[in-house]
């Protein structure tokens, strides 16, 4: 008799629940005693399980997983799954050697009852099933061991599929800053061409001048000469007739703004552009997140501070740039981003990376620590290590939000002071070839076009290997312009349509007599593409 292959519960049904398990909630579940153990228990120790399918195994995706000390345990040979109030197990059709309850084989789905103790092959491993105790629920539970549970019973299954979704996710906030930068590029090439454009046009207009001067001198010629032979007046109005014709051919044909933008606005035009930028380059650094390690004073256990990046996969990513004078910026939402976009309402959202911000946020509040460590990667293949305890910022002007005797009060940065979106530490020994022009990115003009680099769409577009390797990074190419004059609420506002997740932090340059020079950092973006540069000179 053949059986339907066992599939497994989707990555959405789980999410679901974990998330219902980390608002505090308490969903069906069950607990294990482990009799031998496993990779990650030890004999005696219980596991309450709120997922409603788990795997059994020797294989790197299996919730509950053995390891190969246990050769007679298949790489997936059982499942455990909730359905109502009811709990099952059901072998894998697949495995070698068969799941037993109670010393009995058993070949088909079948119900556990409390104190059923299950051993996966004749010589394998034992554990033993029974009801949950209400002390011990997921209600009862602390936040910091939700989020233990939900990171080893929801992403361990799924971790490749998390990995690429939260990459996805990471980039989102750069995506609008990448966007403006370059636009505003392109507008400073443009400005640039119109300028030569001009300077073409006087020295024409010059020539032309000239030829009429001419023109009126032969003109005082011929009447001097009135009474001469017919042949030579003859002569002498083909001359005039001549210069006329040189006037009109050395007269250019000048036409309005419209008409000429067409030609500013030319492929070659960017071209050109990206490759004097070429030079920035393997200065143009990809951040990425090792480990977010955090101490809730209130929630944290005796084992010590959670990492969210192992056990959540809570990652993000940016753009950092390197100055001629050792200095590494980016922006400050790529250092802290709790401090940014949350609501009072965040700890009880379905919003799992805003629950993790609010928790970041809360711990630092009540006396706790967040320390990330960051990695920076050039596509000169250098890179370093940093922590947020090492980077200059300003945060003394956020603000505490929620009402403070509840649990999960925060501090923002609120809209009015998004020019703090700045982060930096001293690399003396790092110099880069970015030089910076303060005073210019106090009064811009509208529709000044600037250029800059960044890492858009985070690793989505570039060679990697799951956080582990980078080969041949390629900054993207950013065009924006200018769209409000000067400052509004110190920040520069540009339009751009390649400012894109992953390329917060990214410079924004501006050509100057000196040269290439940057004048913003690429911050945050609107729906409606409107983006927002923080002004360099805001940068202590």
């Amino acid at each position: 008799m053949t059986r339907n292959t066992i599939k497994q519960g989707g990555l959405g049904t789980t999410i679901k629940q974990g998330i219902q398990m980390l608002q505090g909630k308490n969903v069906p579940n069950y607990t294990l005693i482990f009799l031998d153990p496993t990779t990650d228990k030890r004999s005696g120790e219980e596991q309450t399980v709120w997922n409603p399918y788990i795997t059994l195994g020797r294989g790197s995706g299996s919730t509950i997983r053995y390891s190969d000390q246990y050769p007679t345990v298949s790489r997936k040979h059982a499942y455990i799954m909730i359905e109502g109030n009811r709990v099952f197990i059901e072998p894998d059709i697949n495995a070698t050697n068969p799941t037993l309850i109670n010393n009995n084989s058993v070949q088909r789905k079948y119900e556990l009852n409390p104190g059923d103790e299950i051993q996966l092959s004749h010589e394998g491993p034992r554990l033993r099933y029974i009801n949950t105790a209400a002390n011990r629920t997921t209600a009862s539970m602390k936040f910091t061991q939700r989020l233990q549970q939900f990171g080893s019973q929801a992403l361990r299954p799924y971790k490749t599929a998390l990995t690429i979704m939260s990459i996805l996710l990471i980039g989102l906030s750069s995506y609008f800053i990448w966007f403006s930068h370059t636009t505003n590029l392109k507008i400073d090439s443009q400005a640039g061409q119109i300028s030569l454009q001009e300077s073409k046009i006087s020295e024409a207009n010059t020539t032309s001048q000239n030829l009429r001067d001419s023109l009126i001198k032969m003109e005082s010629l011929l009447s001097g000469v009135a009474n001469k032979s017919s042949i030579e007046a003859v002569n002498i109005k083909n001359r005039i007739l001549d210069l006329s014709n040189k006037i009109n051919t050395s007269t250019p044909n000048v036409s309005t703004s419209s008409e000429a933008s067409p030609a500013l606005n030319s492929n070659n035009s960017d071209q050109g552009i990206a490759g004097e930028l070429k030079q920035f380059e393997k200065s143009v650094y990809f951040i990425i997140i090792e480990s977010v390690e955090v101490y809730h004073p209130e929630v944290n256990d005796k084992n010590g501070p959670l990492d969210l990046a192992t056990a959540l996969r809570f990652r993000w990513s940016g753009t950092g740039f390197m100055t001629s004078d050792g200095e590494f910026i980016t922006a400050r939402h790529i250092i802290e981003p709790w401090r940014f976009g949350l609501t009072c309402e965040a700890s009880v959202s379905n919003d799992i990376e805003a629950q993790m911000k609010t928790f970041l946020n809360n711990a630092q509040l009540k006396g706790g620590n967040v320390e990330v460590t960051y990695k920076a990667i050039s596509p000169s293949g250098d890179q370093f290590t940093f922590t947020n305890k090492n980077v200059i910022l300003d945060n003394s002007r956020d603000r505490t939000k929620c009402n403070l005797d509840k649990e999960w009060h925060i501090k923002q940065c609120d809209a009015d002071n998004l020019h703090t979106d700045w982060a930096k530490i001293i690399l003396k020994n790092r110099p880069g070839k970015f030089k910076i022009n303060r005073e210019i990115s106090r009064k811009l003009d509208k529709g000044t076009q600037l250029y800059g680099l960044g890492y858009s769409h985070g690793s989505q577009l570039q060679n990697f290997d799951m956080y582990e390797k980078f080969d041949n990074l390629d900054p993207l190419f950013i065009s924006a312009k200018v769209v409000q004059q000067n400052t509004v609420n110190g920040m520069i506002n540009i339009s751009s349509s390649e400012i894109a997740q992953g390329s917060s932090g990214g410079p924004i340059l501006c050509k100057t007599t000196n040269g290439w020079e940057v004048t913003g950092i690429i911050s945050h973006g609107y729906i409606d593409g409107i983006k927002q540069l923080v002004p360099i000179w805001q940068v202590r």
